[in-house]
């Protein structure tokens, strides 16, 4: 397939816009709280501010990276739960808590057997969003100081065994109607140039979760990333590896 698949509203995909309504993404209502739709978190219900849901203010984008952490941070965790039901279902693995800090020797293990095993669960570790001082890196020298072009704030990784099983989790994630994918990035193909990556593949989707819960938020427009790779190039994912890879970018914008 192609390395580069946008959605038809690849807009979204490129920023992370505000919802419609004031700069912070809702609009005043003086209706009765006892009136107000039940969708809405009580923090809206409270304050009397309601989003606009699934409505993305393209021409207001998110200006504020305190604002998108904010998202990110709940976003985050009901992207761990799709990511979970993706897993489950294809194969997927993660690392264990005790392996994250020495790649080199890493543990993965399958989500369909780690979820029916109360110790290996709660030994999985998840990945936590992207690090206040990368973003802020990312931010200045990459997108001149507009943090709305930052869509892997909130992400997470599934690794496999097989190829087949990385592409059964992919049908599985565009054809969930809890999330919508803005783009598919590709880096499986093979009219990918690998040497973009330093020879790193996968294939990395952005996509925004948007199901009740997350419009009750006001998170649904917030873009995450998913990584999906296979377990050999996961393996070489160390901490110097890693490094260089992003000085390489650096150099290269």
């Amino acid at each position: 397939g192609a390395p580069f698949l946008p959605s038809p509203v690849g807009a979204v995909a490129r920023r992370n816009p505000h919802l419609v309504g004031s700069p912070m993404g809702s609009f005043r209502s003086t209706t009765r709280p006892e009136d107000l739709p039940e969708r809405f978190h009580p923090v809206f219900r409270d304050a009397k501010h309601f989003p606009h849901p699934r409505s993305p203010d393209l021409d207001n984008p998110i200006s504020s990276i305190d604002q998108m952490y904010a998202c990110a941070a709940a976003a985050n965790v009901l992207l761990v739960e799709r990511v979970k039901s993706w897993a489950a279902s294809s194969g997927g693995m993660f690392p264990l808590i005790r392996d994250v800090d020495r790649r080199e020797h890493t543990t993965w293990v399958r989500w369909d057997e780690a979820e029916r095993n109360d110790v290996i669960r709660q030994a999985v570790s998840w990945q936590l969003i992207k690090g206040q001082r990368r973003a802020l890196e990312k931010t200045l020298r990459s997108y001149s100081n507009d943090p709305s072009w930052l869509l892997d704030v909130s992400r997470n990784a599934i690794v496999f065994e097989h190829l087949q099983d990385l592409t059964q989790c992919l049908g599985l994630i565009i054809s969930d109607d809890q999330v919508r994918v803005e783009r598919v990035k590709n880096r499986m193909s093979t009219q990918y140039d690998a040497g973009e990556s330093a020879g790193y593949r996968d294939v990395c989707v952005n996509l925004r979760v948007i199901s009740n819960a997350a419009v009750a938020v006001g998170v649904e427009l917030h873009v995450c990333e998913v990584q999906l790779l296979l377990k050999q190039f996961a393996q070489l994912k160390t901490a110097d590896g890693h490094k260089r890879y992003v000085q390489m970018r650096n150099m290269t914008g």
